[in-house]
């Protein structure tokens, strides 16, 4: 996981705000919103955590994405086989549906 996914991730989990290059970490009180080139990726409310790829199926966003699956489901993570996303959530795989909020 490269280091500027790491740092927004940690923020993202832990509230705070963070901007580095093309990724955007926003926090208010009781909610985090990561952003990838000004599209929405991933939503926290409280203990709700949401994720999804804004229509853009690209490797950094399955790197950033990944990396909060792993902060939060160690054993969660999305992979591409055939051009087709992935969700491999607890040993059980789902079709990742582009621009579909996913709750994890």
């Amino acid at each position: 996981m490269r280091k500027i996914t790491s740092d927004a991730v940690e923020a993202f989990v832990n509230g705070e705000e963070f901007r580095r290059d093309n990724t955007k970490v926003h926090s208010g009180l009781s909610n985090s919103i990561m952003y990838l080139h000004g599209h929405m990726i991933a939503s926290k409310e409280g203990n709700t955590v949401k994720i999804k790829d804004a229509g853009r199926q690209t490797k950094t966003i399955k790197e950033r994405l990944n990396g909060i699956l792993d902060a939060y489901h160690g054993d969660s993570y999305i992979f591409q086989k055939d051009y087709q996303w992935y969700l491999s959530r607890h040993g059980e795989v789902e079709e990742f549906l582009s621009s579909k909020w996913i709750e994890i």
